[in-house]
């Protein structure tokens, strides 16, 4: 059986090496490894100094030039010669080296800059005049008076006014014009306007004829200012007895007008008024007193304009 290994002995001092031996034949070629890790980057080496550039050859003179010659006759133009063979390019020479450049002269010391003159000092402020008094203040003028107001001018139709009267009692005939009581009306037309006056008058008139026979004529007619109104303001009226009895002598009568008329700024009055256009026949009375079947009326419409 064996025994127990034994301890390892201290190793022994490194021999002498020994002579190269006889390269031995070369063996087979042994399968490629496998690539073995890329190795680190070295140190890339310092560039090496540039060579001094060679200097430049002297230029040689230039010929002198010759002279012209004559200009020859044009000959015949030759055939064309085979195109010849291109020749080698000749070898490059070599760069010469780039010189050294030339020490950067020393830059000079910038000059010492002046010193800035001294601020001069800043006057004094005068003093603040003293503020002026303020001046009493004018009296308000008066108010000047204010214009009349201008007359409105006519813009049209702008209103009716209807004025009426009725008579107020009766009047007997006359042989001069007479106004029956109670019937007039005054009206006023603007200044600056004009107007349309429709104007209606009727009145009651009355006979008592004891004469067989007997006729009264009565004359009633419309006046403008005392002046009769010239057109349609006219009216005359007969009443009588001669196809009555003696004891039926009470005749009536009712004689009515209407005018129209266009009239300019002013004031006007329209009245009644009648006469007895017989004589020596029966008498008549016109108008009556209110309730009277002869009370008369008389009315003005006036259109402004």
């Amino acid at each position: 059986m064996a025994g127990s290994t034994g301890t390892t002995g201290a190793t022994g001092d490194t021999g002498a090496t020994g002579n190269t031996g006889i390269a031995g034949a070369t063996g087979l070629a042994g399968t490629t490894g496998a690539t073995g890790a890329m190795g680190a980057t070295g140190v890339t080496g310092s560039t090496g100094v540039a060579g001094t550039t060679g200097s430049t050859g002297t230029t040689g003179a230039t010929g002198a030039i010759g002279t012209t010659g004559a200009t020859g006759s044009t000959g015949i133009a030759g055939t064309t010669g085979v195109t010849g063979a291109t020749g080698a390019v000749g070898t490059t020479g070599i760069t010469g080296s780039t010189g050294v450049a030339g020490a950067t002269g020393v830059t000079g010391s910038t000059g010492v800059a002046g010193t800035t003159g001294a601020t001069g000092v800043t006057g004094a402020m005068g003093t603040t005049g003293a503020t002026g008094v303020t001046g009493v203040a004018g009296v308000t003028g008066a108010t000047g008076t204010t214009g009349a107001t201008g007359v409105t001018g006519s813009t049209g139709l702008l209103y009716n006014n209807i004025f009426v009267a009725y008579s107020t009692g009766a009047v007997a005939t006359n042989t001069t014009w007479q106004n029956i009581p109670g019937m007039s009306i005054a009206v006023t037309v603007p200044a600056g306007m004009t107007a349309k006056i429709l104007v209606h008058a009727e009145v009651g008139l009355f006979t008592n004829c004891a004469t067989n026979g007997g006729i009264s004529g009565t004359d009633v007619a419309l006046y403008r200012n005392a002046v009769l109104v010239p057109s349609g303001g006219f009216k005359r009226v007969y009443l009588g007895d001669a196809l009555i009895d003696l004891d039926e002598n009470n005749v009536y009568g009712n004689p009515s007008m209407d005018i129209i008329e266009t009239l300019g700024a002013g004031s006007y009055t329209y009245d009644l008024r009648c006469w007895q256009q017989l004589t020596g026949s029966c008498n008549a009375a016109v108008g009556g007193a209110a309730g009277d079947i002869r009370q008369g009326m008389i009315s003005v419409q006036v259109i402004l304009q």
